[in-house]
Order: structure tokens, then C-alpha cells, then sequence
């Protein structure tokens, strides 16, 4: 299911249009309290106020941790005036933010210079992961990317949210099976916020694992292969399938 459109059912149960407008309510609500606590904070604030989950079934201290750590890269960018290096899908028209510090290996520096070096470090990566991928390199104005940042956020807690109108225990996760056209592959996961991949399995051609509700990608690397994300989005629980096309 692509990124921003919303599951009408979870696991085969069907989900009132009322309850789903609830939901995108309540997760619109808490994306945007928080996108605000990182933008009225200082770059690295360690005061910064995070809002509590809406829902006390689910846990969304994994997303705010990743939003307010890229929220920094933003903003950094921002106040030098500088372009971010993002992905870009053309058959689609839509942008995939790339998390910088991982991709660089290094945190931002504080310094002007230090981080236009910093920068032109993470586009030479962003640009090989391009390059290795079905997606092309571009670079945007960081207020373009905080919007994308924000839009991936809230589309992802909706996801995360709409499986709790089923009851459950908290903070569920769900079994999910990677399967690429090519054997002997390590198989990564990155939610559908920006791409910071972590391992998952290997080796292909089916990798199976757990994860929380959420919106997915995936990508692939081994026998001389850098990692290549896929350009799908996979929705979980609704998906118990994911099948890669890059490898």
C-alpha cells in the first residue's frame, strides 16, 4: 500500500469510516504537537517535551526518537541555508528523506564549515545509494523535507494506531515474511519516515521476522551488492508478504 493511503480493514476485520477518521485525527494530533516541540526547541535540546501516545496500547517512543534526531538534521540545514539530499522516485513524484548521520556515520557538527562538509559527505552517499536503488538523487529545501518528514510521521503512527481498534495486548508485533528475487541476501527494514535501515534477516530468498504496525521499506545487500532500497511501502499487519523487486 503506498505511503498516505489508509487501510479500510486490518487482518481481514473491517474498520468503520468513523473510527478511521479518529484515528487519522488522533495521529495528526500527536505528529503535529511533536513536530512543534522539536521546531520551538533548541537544535539538541535535551528539555525538549514529547507527547504521550494518545493510545496507552501503543508505543510511539520509537518514532519520536527517529523524528526529533532527523528533525536536528532539518534544521541544521536550514540554518545554514543549505539543501538536503533526499531520494526521489519519479514514476511517482515522491520524495524519501534520507537519514544523514547514519548515512555519513558521523553526528552534525556545530561549525558552518564543519557542516557543508558534513553535507557534501551525505550527498556523495545519498547519491551512491541512488545510484544503486530505482530512485534518483535530488536535493530539496529543508522546509520541503520537514514536510515530508512530517507527512511520512503521520502517516505512519496512522498506521500503527488502526490495529489497536482490535484489541490486543500492547505494543503488538506481527509476523512478516521478505521475499527477493535473488538468494543469499541480507534483508534490511526502515519505517517509512526517512530511510535509516537496520538489519532484519538472511539469508533471502525468504526472510521471515516480526515487526510493530506500521508503514515499511525494505532493501537488500550481500555478494558485492550495496544496500538497495526497494521503492514499495509495505503496510503492516495488512501485509504478511513483502515481495522486493531490486534483487
Amino acid at each position: 500500500m503506498a505511503s498516505g493511503d489508509m487501510p479500510s480493514d486490518i487482518s481481514g476485520g473491517n474498520i468503520p469510516d468513523e473510527k478511521v477518521a479518529e484515528i487519522q485525527q488522533e495521529a495528526h494530533a500527536w505528529t503535529s504537537a511533536l513536530m512543534r516541540s522539536v521546531l520551538e526547541e533548541p537544535i539538541h535540546s535535551k528539555r525538549l517535551w514529547v507527547p504521550a501516545s494518545p493510545n496507552p496500547l501503543v508505543d510511539l517512543s520509537d518514532v519520536k526518537t527517529e523524528v526529533v534526531r532527523f528533525g536536528d538534521q532539518i534544521r541544521v540545514c536550514e540554518k545554514f541555508s543549505l539543501n538536503v539530499p533526499v531520494l526521489f522516485r519519479s514514476s511517482t513524484g515522491l520524495a524519501m528523506p534520507v537519514d544523514l548521520t547514519a548515512a555519513v556515520g558521523a553526528e552534525i557538527p556545530e561549525a558552518q564549515t564543519e557542516v557543508e562538509y558534513w553535507l557534501d559527505e551525505a550527498r556523495n552517499r545519498v547519491r551512491r545509494l541512488a545510484d544503486a536503488s530505482p530512485m534518483e538523487y535530488e536535493e530539496l529545501a529543508a522546509p520541503q523535507v520537514w514536510a515530508l518528514l512530517e507527512r511520512g510521521t503521520n502517516s505512519f503512527v496512522t498506521a500503527r494506531f488502526l490495529p489497536s481498534l482490535f484489541g490486543g495486548g500492547k505494543n503488538p508485533i506481527y509476523p512478516i515474511d521478505v521475499h527477493t528475487t535473488a538468494s543469499g541476501l541480507r534483508v534490511h527494514w526502515s519505517k517509512n519516515i526517512f530511510w535509516y535501515p537496520i538489519y532484519f534477516g538472511a539469508p533471502s530468498p525468504k526472510v521471515t521476522g516480526k515487526l510493530p504496525a506500521g508503514q515499511y521499506q525494505f532493501g537488500v545487500d550481500g555478494h558485492g551488492m550495496a544496500i538497495t532500497p526497494d521503492p514499495a511501502v509495505f503496510d503492516i499487519p495488512q501485509v504478511q508478504d513483502a515481495y522486493l523487486t531490486v534483487a
